[in-house]
């Protein structure tokens, strides 16, 4: 099976489910407690594994692991609610972030597509002109505003909405995104962190099967 650094495309299953969080959209979450509630919830955890603490966990917190919200729906799906399949859980994420980030993506754009000119633009932005710290913090740094102006705008356009006075391109010379964004460069696309000059960082594959039309000669790898 082909992987997002091949494809472009960054699914909600590929990211790493125990080091991201997310928050379900309202409706959603009340859908789930529902059905749990409908199929009782002590014969359900004595059946599916589940502990009686995630489901009050789920309930009370803003924000679950990743990975204990598809083990949960899969088996929801298991006793036949399909309403619960991993292309809704997709459609139904309101917010991606981590366990001691303050900074989320909101209404994220699932599945990331970086098969653009604003995805070509980002990757080659953070590969040569930025990077990702030690903190998983993927940072830009140029004195041109416009320049800054654009990764905010190709950041945005990919990911959904970002909330921060770092992600401010007005606010310095530098730029610095949501952690949850660096662990998924990280893990996606092996983009290194610290200092880049000891990552040996590669282009991803899927960069190569752009086609040229996609964004001007200026902001191209191969010019």
């Amino acid at each position: 099976m082909k992987q997002p650094i091949d494809t472009g495309i960054i699914k909600l299953r590929d990211l790493p489910q125990e080091k991201i969080l997310v928050g379900l959209k309202k409706e959603f979450k009340r859908e789930i407690l529902a059905t749990i509630k409908s199929a009782k919830i002590t014969r359900f955890t004595r059946t599916t594994g589940i502990k009686p603490y995630q489901i009050y966990n789920l309930k009370h917190n803003d924000k679950i692991k990743l990975k204990f919200l598809f083990n949960l729906c899969a088996q929801l799906v298991n006793l036949g609610f399909s309403e619960f399949s991993e292309r809704n859980i997709e459609k139904n994420i309101g917010v991606i972030g981590t366990k001691r980030g303050d900074i989320y993506i909101k209404n994220p754009k699932l599945p990331f597509d970086f098969n653009n000119k604003e995805g070509a633009y980002f990757i080659s932005a953070i590969l040569f002109d930025g990077g990702i710290d030690r903190q998983f913090k993927p940072h830009y740094g140029n004195i041109y505003l416009e320049a800054r102006k654009r990764i905010e705008f190709c950041a945005k356009k990919i990911f959904g909405d970002i909330k921060s006075k770092e992600v401010n391109s007005k606010r310095g010379y530098f730029i610095r995104f949501p952690k949850s964004m660096g662990i998924i460069l990280n893990h996606c696309f092996k983009i290194g962190t610290g200092n880049k000059m000891y990552c040996n960082n590669q282009i991803p594959k899927f960069i190569f099967n752009l086609r040229k039309y996609y964004y001007p000669k200026k902001y191209n790898f191969f010019h």
